[in-house]
Formats: C-alpha cells, structure tokens, sequence
C-alpha cells in the first residue's frame, strides 16, 4: 500500500529541493530531474513527478510498461477492478500515456508541512515496488 501523507516535522521545504534531497537519497544520478518533470529510472520503473495545483500537490506517474496485445482487454479489465477495490484511496488511479502506448500509475499526493526529502524518497520507493509488483502479476 503507497504512503501519501508526511510525516510529522518542522518546516515546509520547497518543492524543487525536496525532490533534490529525495534524488540523492534513492541514488539517483540526475538530482534535478524530479523537481522539474522530468522522468528518471528506478529499479527499472520510469517515473516522474508533475506539480499539480498549488505548490505542495503533485502527481507521481509510474509507467507500468506495454500491456500485450492478445491479453489487453483482461488487463484493462483486472485494473479497473483494482482501481474499484481501492475506492478507500481516491488519489490512486491507473491510466494510459498515448504517446508511449503504456500503462500509468498515477497517485496524487500533497506534501505537508512536514514533508521531507525522506517522506518522498519513500513514496517513490512503494511506487516502484507497487509496479514491479504488478508487472510480475498482472502484466506478467
């Protein structure tokens, strides 16, 4: 299950650092990549953050990769019986990226007052698990 609200703290970090701080923290090579949109690659998941709103909501997109084409209909059907089963986390949705032709997690999150480069570096961490989750079941 993905983890959206922070964790108790101080002080509210801008959101471009606490993507640079959350980065470092995963290992990532590219430190200025989620603060600005653009996709990076963890344990073999690609994905990005997009802010969305005010300054402290965003949406993490994780691509779930290509749905095979002689089984597309039982996988669209199966997510959309996962996205039903999860009504308790309306922030948690599954989609399409047409110019990719691939699967989407999306899950919407705000970053509180104490949000920190840890709290993210979790959320992102339980995204990717979530997807190499799923593409061993699901997707396999």
């Amino acid at each position: 299950m993905l983890h959206t609200k922070p964790f108790p703290g101080t002080s509210r970090i801008p959101f471009e650092q606490l993507c640079r701080d959350a980065s470092m923290m995963l290992g990532l090579a590219e430190t200025q990549a989620l603060g600005t949109g653009q996709p990076v690659v963890l344990d073999g998941v690609a994905l990005e953050l997009q802010r969305k709103g005010g300054a402290n909501q965003f949406v993490l997109l994780a691509d779930m990769g290509h749905a095979a084409q002689d089984h597309k209909a039982d996988i669209y059907e199966r997510l959309f019986l996962l996205q039903m089963i999860s009504w308790a986390q309306p922030g948690l949705r599954y989609g399409f990226n047409a110019d990719r032709a691939t699967l989407v997690m999306c899950l919407e999150a705000s970053c509180g007052p104490g949000a920190d480069g840890e709290w993210l570096a979790r959320v992102i961490r339980a995204a990717a698990a979530e997807v190499t989750r799923l593409r061993s079941t699901l997707l396999a």
